[in-house]
């Protein structure tokens, strides 16, 4: 009896110890794993960092914070909202692409590019002409496409992190509306928007980096194609004003999701992560759908909502739906699992880990995502400032002949993307086939992680 009462004790007192670190990281690095009362009285909001929204143009997931385009600099923050780095240009018309820790900066409609890495800037280097659309890929290789270079309208450039040009391929008189880069760096997506006839028409090439012969060309009448994204090593993921695609191995594009031109409100193209795409039946904007993909760009749900949403965003989780005044976050379930009331107009919000980031007059303010909270609440995070003034259907493969377009005729949003606003039965039939397919082996890297990172900045 003497030992059995030993041994019960030891087992309680090991439960007690593996209640309290799961309670310790659920509480400490926002782990859901209580999911009551007691955790929504703990989800604090508030401003942990003061900024005028009308000095920001972006703000975007990195790491476990955010970065912010601002007029004069990039100012990455951490979860707590504690300044990290503030990095100046002097780019008239900056646009952001993130992938990772990597950040490919470039001036629109000019010529100055950067590529930062960890908050740091690695290198700072001019194009041959002015940069329109550009992309960076997770291991730091960046693309962009030139305006007018080497008689080409667009002239597509390719680079590994060290400034080494790996790939280059122009098109006479198309413009190029988006770029995507695989994984592995071996491979490149482009997509061309052109006109024929007063028609607008846009084509989707993959290229491997070694050779400019495409591996596939698919054609889009009467679309724009705004985001091209990988799915896997040879298949592409294709978001145009008409309809959302997979396109194969073998360039035979499937339809996943079809509606008119007029019809779409938003979308975001997120490189991991879930997707979304906002559309009006009708052109209803009182009764908004917000349609979610997964990584592979496979319908997980729809959902519906009376009222207009205002903007949508993306993690790796969790979706954000600006709608009349309020955030509702939705998981991979279909689920609300919390609403956030910003109190002021919120002009950009973004969604990291189980963190709501939202922007208002207010500055940068953080949310728990799992949790209903109210604005009412104290935050226990000292707010910080930012420490200096910024200013600022089965197709066949084709190849079609490409008449002359010029860059006015193409509608370019404020992001520098070519439209102005922005599941499916095909091969994959069963969730077995998909997990087969996901696991299919990629191309051999093409960019090795470097063994010693501290030699770019000497």
């Amino acid at each position: 009896m003497k030992r059995l009462l030993t041994v019960l004790g030891c087992a309680v007192l090991i439960v007690f110890l593996l209640i309290a670190l799961v309670y310790f990281v659920s509480h400490f690095f926002h782990v859901g794993f209580f999911a009551g009362k007691n955790d929504d009285e703990k989800a604090k909001t508030g401003v942990v960092y003061t900024i005028s929204p009308d000095n920001v143009r972006s703000m975007e997931a990195y790491d476990s914070g955010v970065v912010l385009l601002t007029n004069s600099s990039l100012k990455y923050l951490d979860s707590s909202g504690r300044e990290l780095e503030s990095n100046k240009h002097n780019f008239s018309d900056p646009v952001m692409k993130v992938s990772d820790k990597n950040v490919f900066l470039y001036d629109k409609g000019s010529t100055g590019y950067r590529l930062e890495k960890n908050t740091s800037v690695y290198s700072e280097l001019s194009a041959s002409g002015p940069i329109l659309c550009g992309a960076v890929g997770r291991r730091g290789n960046y693309a962009f496409s030139v305006d007018n270079d080497d008689g080409f309208q667009s002239h597509i450039f390719v680079y590994a992190r060290n400034g080494d040009k790996k790939f280059d391929w122009g098109s006479a008189s198309d413009y190029c509306s988006a770029l995507a880069l695989s994984d592995s760096g071996g491979k490149v997506a482009v997509a061309l928007l052109g006109s024929d006839n007063a028609e607008y028409y846009s084509k989707v090439f993959l290229f491997s980096i070694y050779s400019k012969d495409p591996i596939f060309t698919v054609p889009f009448q009467d679309e724009t194609v705004y985001a091209v994204d990988f799915v896997s090593s040879n298949k592409l993921a294709v978001f145009s004003d008409r309809g959302v695609y997979l396109i194969n191995q073998n360039g035979i594009r499937t339809a996943v999701m079809e509606y008119p031109a007029n019809e779409l409100r938003y979308s975001v193209v997120k490189e991991s992560g879930l997707r979304a795409v906002v559309t009006v039946p009708y052109g209803n904007d009182q009764t908004p759908v917000v349609t979610v993909f997964n990584e592979r760009t496979k319908t997980l749900y729809n959902r519906q909502y009376s009222g207009q949403i205002s903007g949508v965003v993306c993690g790796d989780s969790y979706v954000g739906v600006a709608i009349d005044g309020m955030i509702e976050v939705l998981n991979r379930d279909n689920t609300a699992v919390g609403s956030i009331d910003p109190g002021v107009a919120c002009s950009c919000f973004a969604v990291v880990n189980h963190s709501l980031y939202t922007l208002t007059a207010d500055g940068v303010s953080r949310y728990n995502v799992h949790f209903d909270t109210q604005r009412t609440e104290a935050d226990t995070i000292e707010a910080t400032s930012e420490k200096t003034t910024d200013r600022q259907e089965t197709v066949p493969n084709a190849t079609i002949t490409e008449p002359v377009l010029t860059t006015s005729d193409i509608p370019v949003d404020a992001d520098g993307d070519a439209y102005d606003e922005a599941d499916v039965d095909d091969e994959y039939s069963d969730d077995e086939e998909d997990q087969e397919d996901w696991q299919e082996e990629e191309e051999p890297d093409e960019y090795p992680e470097d063994d010693d990172e501290e030699s770019y900045f000497g």
